[in-house]
């Protein structure tokens, strides 16, 4: 564990050196490899994590899926919720295609924690197409709880629960948010870029109902496939074979 320094992760560097072999995997590859949408590296996140493929999309980093997500759930006359501070990519994301966009602000003082029960009130008034939450939060630090995350996902309902968890394998006693894909209005955000500190390229997935997914798959530009998010991603999940660390990479101090 790393739990002296407080680390920046809103940047793409980890306190662990990038593996060599997911540095070579940077090397030239087939240009067909992504031909087909990622089908090997959704596959083998398949294998990694127990879900179904159709549940996983991979895209290049949780920047790419964030902008998907934007496209497929919200835009004129919808309406979106994001908890900030926050990495900023949600609001332009979700503005860029006409939507509104509302932000609940957690304070300084109180240790960018937000509020709950205020959140929920006005979560469950405004009635959102689309609620945003980083967790855990980049680049507060702050983690919420399980029941917290659960009371979110019921409070936007019928609406879709966008959950950002590229910074979950440096969490401190991280909890599994995979079953609350049952809820059927949670998306989940992964991204091996922070953990494997790949500012060459970006590397994540959405995990989340098939019909979400197929949604936001078509939102997709063709020219958008990058054959090393396979090439890496494949990489990245031996590497976290060898580790046996549940779930995800480097765990360390993050608050």
């Amino acid at each position: 564990k790393v739990a002296e320094t407080p680390l920046d992760l809103s940047l793409n560097a980890a306190p662990l050196p990038t593996p060599p072999s997911v540095i070579r995997a940077l090397g030239p590859v087939p240009s067909t490899v992504a031909a087909g949408g990622y089908g090997r590296l959704r596959d083998a996140i398949s294998g990694r994590l127990g879900i179904p493929p159709r549940s996983i999309l991979p895209g290049t980093g949780s920047m790419e899926l964030i902008y998907m997500a934007a496209r497929a759930f919200v835009g004129p006359g919808k309406k979106a919720v994001i908890l900030v501070p926050t990495f900023e990519e949600y609001a332009r994301a979700v503005s860029g295609v006409g939507a509104e966009v509302s932000q609940l602000i957690a304070e300084e003082a109180d240790g960018f924690f937000w509020k709950m029960g205020a959140v929920l009130e006005a979560v469950t008034d405004s009635r959102p197409d689309l609620l945003v939450v980083c967790n855990p939060n980049n680049p507060t630090g702050v983690y919420l709880a399980r029941g917290e995350i659960h009371r979110l996902a019921e409070a936007v309902k019928p609406g879709l629960f966008l959950i950002d968890e590229a910074c979950l394998d440096f969490a401190e006693d991280p909890w599994d948010t995979l079953p609350m894909l049952g809820l059927g209005n949670v998306i989940l955000l992964r991204s091996f870029t922070k953990t494997f500190a790949l500012w060459p390229v970006r590397v994540g997935y959405a995990l989340g109902a098939p019909e979400l997914l197929e949604r936001m798959g078509k939102c997709r530009m063709a020219a958008a496939l990058n054959p090393h998010v396979e090439a890496v991603g494949l990489a990245a999940l031996e590497e976290i074979r060898k580790l046996d660390i549940p779930g995800g990479g480097t765990v360390v101090m993050l608050r």
